[in-house]
């Protein structure tokens, strides 16, 4: 974790109750049970920790493994399923919340874990903010509930407190993945940008495989740090992974739009309208690139009009885009056009017409 930039959290009997198991067969089990998540079966998952969670009654990794495990087999689309998604995962967490129920404990931190895991499984919102109340009277250091308990206050609009107590969770665990996305999110609310990133860094760290919030980053360096080369960086492994991948492409464009390389945008954007020739933003972003960078207005015109063919978009900025925007557009351009003594184009009949100038034939 070093080279990542992570501080190594203290070895402690709290980090030793809340993350390992007594057993060494039972320590081996859980690992299994995280490598049968990472590969995505679930069931595997929740059979191996519905063992292990009466013999370990203090680790914290078994119910929040369980929560996500129940989770993501809700979303997996089952023919056979007789109750829909959100039925069975209610179901499933009812079931957690009473094997959890039915362990006691007068062991302060097993105590303070057993009211973390009810609250994590619990479905009303009462009941669960008390049950955080409970763990943390318990055991005030249970970093774990500590990120709940930091859930609860930012979304009752207590940022400041939520804040300072995921910074405490994090000075306890620098490995808390959610303290660090959470606390990225109350800092871009409270204005900062600059913040967030070093959270955003610091999670995809010990979480690289989280697309959303690379994206999230990425978004953040182009569009808020005027980042450009650090936007790219992060989008290397993203494309790499999945050159389709349209939302990673459209940053991929406003990237190489910050560095003022509009050739390289200009072909991302057309490399999106190969793939799918119904992508509203790209057609869109391709005529705002060639109207305010470039300034190309024939171009500009073209990718409008190709803009203003496609079917109604679905998404409310497109819809605002090609009824109002677009239109206004266009007449501003074909003065131009009118000013210069440029005659007005034909429409384009395809994406070819929409190269950028100097960018070579097919062949060629």
């Amino acid at each position: 974790m070093g080279g990542c930039g992570i501080p190594e959290g203290p070895s402690s009997e709290l980090t030793r109750v809340l993350e390992s198991c007594a057993r060494l067969s039972d320590q081996e089990s859980l690992r299994l049970a995280e490598e049968d998540f990472m590969a995505g079966r679930a069931e595997n998952v929740l059979a191996r920790l519905q063992d292990l969670a009466p013999r370990n009654p203090g680790n914290a990794r078994i119910p929040l493994m369980a929560a996500r495990a129940i989770h993501r087999l809700a979303l997996v689309p089952d023919p056979a399923r007789i109750q829909n998604p959100r039925e069975q995962e209610d179901r499933a967490r009812k079931q957690w919340k009473a094997l959890y129920q039915g362990l006691e404990s007068k062991d302060p931190l097993v105590l303070g874990n057993l009211y973390f895991a009810r609250a994590l499984f619990s479905q009303d919102r009462d009941e669960r903010a008390s049950l955080i109340h409970k763990a943390l009277k318990a055991n005030p250091k249970h970093y774990f509930a500590m990120v709940l308990e930091g859930e609860e206050l930012w979304r009752k609009g207590e940022t400041r407190q939520a804040s300072n107590l995921l910074k405490a969770s994090v000075a306890l665990s620098p490995t808390l993945a959610e303290s660090w996305l959470l606390l990225a999110r109350i800092s871009l609310e409270r204005g900062s940008v600059r913040l967030p990133r070093k959270h955003l860094e610091t999670y995809l760290a010990l979480r690289p495989l989280d697309r959303n919030v690379r994206k999230n980053l990425v978004r953040l360096l182009v569009h808020e740090l005027n980042d450009g080369d650090a936007a790219i960086r992060e989008l290397k492994d993203l494309l790499e992974a999945d050159p389709k991948d349209v939302e990673a492409l459209m940053h991929l464009g406003a990237a190489w739009w910050r560095k003022k390389d509009y050739h390289k945008a200009a072909e991302i954007y057309l490399r999106i309208l190969t793939l799918n020739p119904g992508e509203t933003r790209a057609a869109l972003n391709l005529g705002n690139l060639y109207y305010e960078a470039y300034p190309q207005p024939v171009l500009a015109w073209k990718a409008y009009h190709y803009l203003m063919s496609l079917p109604p978009s679905d998404d409310p900025f497109g819809i605002m885009s090609q009824k109002l925007f677009v239109p206004t557009r266009l007449k501003k351009i074909e003065q131009i056009l009118k000013e210069k003594k440029i005659p007005i184009p034909s429409p384009p009949r395809g994406i070819l017409e929409l190269r950028p100038p100097g960018k070579p034939e097919e062949g060629e």
